[in-house]
């Protein structure tokens, strides 16, 4: 998410990177919730070629124009958001829980201008196959990301090429991070269709049938062995967001089971 900084009041700022997020379906959903906790929304557009740009300029006028997709300098987008907004990061697809959005990001963030806290994590809650369900075997439950700091002079990111790299501000004291009790609603897996494409596993990056088979056992995503889903509690939920309770309950699936991406488009 981001960063406190204090003012008169405190201030919370959501900063996102964004590459085609309305073909993607998330950004809406996105924005309409970063509008009901942050007094900012500023944006690092990776050059998207759908109409991402044109909708996020409906929610903020802070749109940072990046010239040419590059989806592995994630850090140093991130950067530059630092450098010109010195605020909180949420990513495109994902939303705060209804504690969250309805003021309790708030009450955290006055809360940590006034305690010894560096920043605070917030737990990743990761839809699967669905709006309904989690999941949280293997890494699916592991992710406890610092979202929420404050604002010091100097503060910057490591920037390093790749994905997965630490999101947060280098001055940040390890001993200094608390855990929330909000939880940031991912629906990155929601999609099994674009989590597939997410991940590299379709034809024309390499991945044949035979090659998802055998990539599959070894693979956090692949593997549906001993996929553990949980109903979402309905207060989970911010109000607007509250799916239609259609999905049946993702059950584990054999390796042999699975369909590549080019199977999948032939259904």
């Amino acid at each position: 998410m981001g960063a406190l900084q204090e003012r008169k009041n405190v201030k919370i700022v959501a900063f996102i990177q964004m590459f085609n997020e309305v073909t993607k379906g998330n950004l809406e959903r996105c924005l309409i919730n970063c509008q009901q906790w942050a007094d900012e929304i500023v944006i690092y557009d990776d050059a998207s070629t759908d109409n991402s740009v044109e909708v996020a300029e409906r929610y903020t006028k802070h749109i940072i124009r990046g010239e040419v997709n590059n989806f592995f300098e994630e850090l140093a987008h991130k950067q530059r958001l630092l450098e010109l907004a010195l605020t909180l990061w949420v990513d495109c697809d994902e939303i705060l829980d209804r504690t969250g959005t309805l003021g309790g990001l708030r009450l955290l963030a006055e809360k940590g201008l006034k305690v010894d806290v560096d920043a605070y994590s917030f737990h990743e809650t990761n839809f699967w196959r669905s709006e309904t369900y989690y999941r949280t075997d293997t890494l699916f439950d592991k992710g406890w990301f610092v979202r929420l700091w404050k604002v010091v002079p100097g503060m910057s990111l490591l920037v390093e090429n790749g994905l997965h790299k630490v999101l947060h501000p280098q001055n940040i004291r390890e001993e200094n991070i608390i855990k929330s009790g909000i939880r940031v609603l991912h629906y990155g897996f929601a999609d099994y269709d674009y989590c597939l494409k997410h991940i590299g596993a379709i034809p024309e990056h390499g991945w044949d049938k035979s090659t998802f088979r055998k990539l599959a056992p070894d693979n956090w995503i692949l593997n549906e062995t001993k996929c553990l889903c949980h109903r979402v509690p309905v207060e989970w939920y911010p109000e607007e967001n509250i799916p239609e309770d259609r999905w049946d309950k993702p059950k584990p699936r054999t390796i042999a089971s699975l369909k590549s991406q080019e199977e999948l488009a032939e259904e």
